[in-house]
């Protein structure tokens, strides 16, 4: 079945690429180069996907696909780990544009990139403005706040992680952390019961 979709993929690109060759600024061609990019990005050819997110905007400055594709190319810096330049599409996205400014994914990825910079303050303030959380976003937002010697703080983040993502694959590390930081905040019986409830969750305890 893979080859058979893989044959799907090429023909659907070969018809949005004619497409896109007929007339290059027909709001057709538009629509089919946003798809062409997409194509791309799920083929994970991270270096020409920005570089064909960067041509769309280029020549499509008034496209009502902008925002999107100004969306679309952030997320493929991220993947490449350029979070300068990611975090600088981002604030293009956002400026003047409250909708996307308030975006949970958006302020995830904005975070993401802070995180990653070391930026933690930056990275827990984007964090904390997320209103419906992954477990992934909790999981940051409690290490940026061990980072930041909270670990208090930190402790909410991953109970709620236990609590509302059981199966996620962040979960068994946060018991971890849930430990380690309830230890920093020197509450030693919550530590011990933390590592007691991990062993108990992985099968082990009694």
């Amino acid at each position: 079945s893979q080859p058979g979709a893989l044959a799907v993929d090429k023909k659907i690109l070969q018809e949005y690429e004619e497409a896109a060759d007929i007339d290059p600024y027909s709001p057709l061609a538009e629509s089919a180069q946003f798809r062409i990019n997409e194509m791309l990005y799920n083929s994970q050819d991270y270096p020409r996907t920005e570089q064909a997110w960067t041509d769309f905007l280029r020549r499509y400055p008034d496209s009502y696909l902008k925002n999107e594709a100004t969306l679309a190319l952030a997320e493929t810096q991220i993947m490449l780990h350029s979070w300068e330049p990611a975090k600088a599409t981002l604030a293009k996205l956002t400026t003047g544009n409250s909708a996307y400014g308030t975006m949970d994914y958006v302020l995830y990825l904005q975070g993401l990139a802070s995180y990653a910079q070391r930026r933690f303050d930056d990275a827990v303030h984007d964090f904390e403005g997320i209103r419906h959380h992954s477990a992934a976003s909790l999981f940051y937002t409690g290490r940026g706040l061990i980072e930041l010697a909270k670990p208090l703080l930190a402790t909410q983040k991953f109970q709620e992680i236990i609590q509302n993502f059981p199966e996620q694959p962040f979960t068994q590390e946060a018991y971890f952390l849930l430990a380690d930081s309830f230890f920093e905040a020197k509450d030693y019986l919550s530590a011990n019961t933390s590592y007691y409830l991990r062993v108990r969750a992985l099968g082990h305890g009694g």
